[in-house]
């Protein structure tokens, strides 16, 4: 749980069969990077005022729902052309670079409305 965590980086975590893999409230400017999120109800959760984080590189495996978005903020999802494993991603890599050419869309739009 992220709460009220500012100008953290978590990374190089295995978090597997929790009910959150992540919960974030309030927490901003964080960078969250190659972690593993695996088999939770959801993968990573955040609500209120997150704000500059950025997400790269890590892997949303097998979770239930993958994102639960609750925010009128701005997140980063990739670093540097890089973004984010997701197991149920259709994407299809027509040029081979190793990453989907179409970019992930985890949420509707009726989260950010809230």
């Amino acid at each position: 749980m992220l709460n009220y965590v500012n100008y953290s980086d978590i990374h190089d975590n295995i978090i597997n069969k929790a009910g959150k893999c992540v919960f974030a409230y309030n927490a901003n400017y964080d960078k969250l990077s190659a972690n593993h999120f695996e088999n939770c109800q959801i993968g990573i959760h955040f609500t209120a005022a997150i704000e500059g984080t950025s997400l790269h590189d890590n892997s949303f495996i097998n979770n239930e729902s993958q994102v639960k978005y609750v925010s009128t903020r701005f997140l980063d999802w990739s670093e540097g052309g890089h973004g984010n494993y997701w197991s149920d991603n259709s994407a299809f890599d027509l040029n081979g670079d190793g990453f989907g050419d179409s970019a992930y869309r985890p949420n509707g739009i009726i989260d950010q409305i809230i």
